[in-house]
């Protein structure tokens, strides 16, 4: 008899998800925006691809805040919500960033690469810092190889963040290729003379090593570890890193101030 006992279950399983997917459907038709929202929620957690016509629907609804929800629990059918990524493709060029935001999610859950030049063109004309962000984060999760050498060109920008998501989706694609994407940028910063200023000034910490250095250095310790900072800092010949990347570096600890009027270590 116990032998019976889990095809039993599995049975009750599968009837007690298709009630809550009619239960969760009858929501959908509710009046109220509050409860379409719960019902799509509901559809979403279940993540049976047979609630995907109900969730595509939803996504004319006239309420911003269902649409979003909808979004959301497409992404939440990952690979088997293949069909909807032409209409989230269009959700991505919508004028309210919240909704812009989720179909970028749910196209980064998909996975599909059609989403590849969208998510670029996201990140192009993006209109604030944080949709830049989002972009990047889904493309890494995309991994396409196609996305590679524009996404390369953010390693030479200013910002931590930005530069820490490029070098990660660079390295999700290939982690050789990025720690070479980035030693190719430290070895142009070390022929201009920028790995290291005046102490304070811009750009410089109070060492006067260089901030945009230093973000590269965490960028590739969160992308692939020391490893990758390794690889990186063997292209930059006749420089040595270790007092640029002090406190970056998890193997390396801060080193001491020499004594007053002493001779610094080469």
């Amino acid at each position: 008899m116990r032998f019976l006992l889990k095809p039993v279950r599995s049975l009750r399983h599968r009837a007690g998800r298709i009630r809550a997917m009619a239960r969760a459907r009858r929501l959908c038709r509710e009046a109220d925006p509050a409860s379409r929202a719960e019902g799509l929620r509901t559809l979403g957690q279940l993540g049976m691809p047979a609630a995907l016509p109900t969730l595509m629907a939803a996504l004319d609804d006239e309420d911003a805040a269902v649409r979003q929800e909808a979004i959301s629990a497409i992404g939440r059918l990952d690979g088997q919500a293949n069909e909807a990524v032409p209409t989230l493709i269009e959700c991505l060029g919508s004028d309210h960033p919240p909704t812009a935001h989720r179909a970028a999610w749910a196209l980064g859950d998909i996975g599909d690469r059609r989403a590849t030049e969208p998510l670029l063109e996201m990140l192009r004309h993006a209109p604030d810092r944080r949709t830049r962000l989002i972009a990047l984060q889904n493309l890494r999760r995309l991994a396409d190889p196609q996305a590679a050498d524009e996404v390369a060109g953010l390693i030479a920008e200013d910002d931590p963040e930005i530069v820490r998501g490029a070098v990660q989706m660079l390295a999700s694609i290939d982690p050789e290729d990025a720690a070479r994407r980035v030693g190719a940028e430290l070895r142009r910063m070390a022929d201009c003379g920028t790995l290291t200023g005046e102490p304070g000034g811009a750009g410089y910490d109070a060492e006067g090593r260089s901030q945009r250095a230093r973000s590269l250095g965490r960028a590739l310790r969160h992308a692939g570890g020391p490893e990758l900072m390794d690889a990186a800092a063997a292209m930059v010949e006749g420089v040595s890193l270790r007092e640029v990347w002090v406190g970056v570096d998890p193997r390396q600890v801060p080193l001491p101030a020499p004594p007053a009027g002493s001779t610094p270590p080469p």
